[in-house]
């Protein structure tokens, strides 16, 4: 099956939302995309002839990199109480290759509205950055991976990214306190992995670590290295108790300082 070469935004004009646009753009200069911004739109008052001067206002601030590439926006109504599934049966008309969202971390222990809910809620893989990450510099996608289940999920995606944006595979198996059969399957794994993206012409290499945490290890590796895009799977339906606590998917959102590519661990259009 072709995959659409469509990347959506979703866009609030705050400033997250604002640099997204911009980061969405580069990579539809490298890949040839279209982009499709999506604003849920919840205030009666504003028209969207008003929304469609904010939006061109916008695109212009980002100069050439708007030029030659298909751009175009949806204005769609909602209420604040369901912003993002609006925004999700959008996304799901478009079928885009996947979704660029900037999103804020408002303190320590807070992120930013949405973004957890955008990323939990809709079928599409997300690359998710803050204000201050940019996708300009990348020559490298980060593939963690451990035993767990679905940690492989985004094996297709990093390939066809990695193919789009010429970026090499950093395969960076983990040790997590791994048995002997633990350390044999992995092996396995990492080989199978290595054997699939040769047989796709990506440039990839293999770097294992050893540790108790994921996502400490992941944050170590990657943090203030600013050309490397980490590829991570977060788990679709989060435990009730994840209302009330810090998840490891929250926990990398914060702490990161790269963009995330990041993929659902349920099924998704075109990816697995």
């Amino acid at each position: 099956m072709d995959v659409c070469k469509r990347i959506v935004v979703p866009v609030s004009f705050n400033k997250a939302s604002v640099h997204a646009i911009g980061e969405a753009l580069f990579l539809a200069q490298k890949n040839g995309a279209e982009v499709v911004l999506v604003h849920v739109n919840t205030d009666s008052s504003k028209t969207e002839r008003y929304f469609d001067e904010e939006i061109r206002n916008i695109i212009n601030t980002h100069g050439e990199l708007a030029h030659n590439i298909d751009v175009s926006w949806r204005i769609i109504p909602g209420k604040k109480n369901n912003i993002v599934s609006q925004f999700a049966k959008t996304v799901d008309q478009l079928e885009p290759l996947f979704m660029v969202v900037g999103y804020d971390v408002k303190s320590k222990y807070a992120l930013g509205p949405n973004i957890k809910d955008i990323v939990y809620k809709t079928n599409y893989p997300v690359i998710a950055l803050k204000s201050g990450e940019t996708v300009r510099e990348l020559n490298t996608i980060l593939y963690p991976l451990t035993l767990e289940p679905n940690s492989r999920q985004k094996t297709n995606i990093s390939i066809k990214m990695a193919k789009d944006l010429d970026l090499k595979i950093a395969l960076f198996p983990m040790r997590l306190d791994n048995t002997k059969r633990d350390d044999k399957e992995e092996n396995i794994i990492v080989n199978q992995l290595t054997t699939k993206f040769t047989e796709n012409k990506v440039e990839h290499s293999v770097e294992w670590a050893d540790g108790k945490d994921a996502i400490d290890l992941i944050l170590d590796r990657t943090n203030y290295n600013k050309t490397e895009l980490i590829g991570i799977v977060f788990e679709s339906s989060p435990d009730f108790l994840d209302n009330f606590r810090t998840t490891r998917e929250e926990k990398v959102l914060q702490r990161n300082t790269n963009p995330l590519l990041i993929v659902k661990s349920h099924h998704s259009p075109y990816m697995y």
